[in-house]
């Protein structure tokens, strides 16, 4: 199965809990549990305000008295435009995407993004009642690609931080996220790890099988 990721001693529990089939605990931390933003800028001014107006959305969404699966259609959404999950697969298979047949490409990309969506789903529910602030320190720009720094306090958790890093491209005329990094771990160089080893030891088929297995199962466990 997949392993824990390692973390700083010490860092905030919901970032302990980053799995490489779980970008919900750290995607939900933009997206969710913060502060309300007075004031949201327009999406697509620059990366930063991307991230504070999903936010904006999302907690939205939350306080809005429909049924839960309404309130998840609408978050699913909204995660596939923050979130380019063709890219994050491809540079999570590394090495190993450019060996894949354009089917198994598709694929790849479909299971990755329901077993994400599935798992940020369920950390929504889990932690909507948490309370987060997000500062939101800087950006960084430079032509298509950006970086924006954010520190996250825990209230609930003895004011604990967390640095969350949001790498993007600009993609069309949008910025989206294609990595995150919780205190220097990268996502996707957690995924990149963690399917090398099965690929090597198992080869692409297996890997494929037990995302199917997973998927259809309908299974939360973080481990494939």
């Amino acid at each position: 199965g997949l392993s824990e990721d390692p973390v700083r001693p010490g860092g905030n529990l919901v970032m302990r809990t980053l799995h490489p089939i779980m970008a919900a605990a750290a995607l939900a931390v933009i997206v969710v549990f913060v502060a309300p933003q007075a004031s949201a800028a327009p999406s697509g001014s620059s990366p930063m305000e991307v991230l504070k107006d999903a936010n904006d959305k999302i907690a939205g969404i939350l306080k809005k008295k429909i049924p839960e699966a309404k309130q998840d259609e609408k978050i699913r959404k909204l995660v596939n435009k923050l979130l380019d999950f063709k890219l994050l697969t491809q540079s999570a298979l590394g090495k190993h995407w450019k060996d894949l047949s354009a089917e198994q490409q598709t694929e790849f990309v479909e299971l990755l993004t329901e077993l994400i969506q599935r798992n940020y789903i369920k950390q929504v529910h889990q932690r909507k009642d948490e309370k987060w602030v997000v500062d939101y320190e800087s950006e960084e720009i430079e032509e298509k690609k950006a970086k924006v720094i954010t520190n996250v306090v825990a209230e609930d958790r003895h004011d604990e931080e967390t640095e969350v890093v949001y790498k993007m491209q600009k993609k069309g005329s949008k910025w989206v996220v294609v990595d995150i990094l919780t205190d220097d771990v990268s996502l996707v160089r957690n995924y990149r790890s963690q399917f090398n080893k099965i690929i090597e030891k198992d080869g692409v088929d297996k890997l494929l099988e037990k995302m199917r297995k997973k998927v259809e199962g309908g299974d939360d466990d973080d481990a494939l």
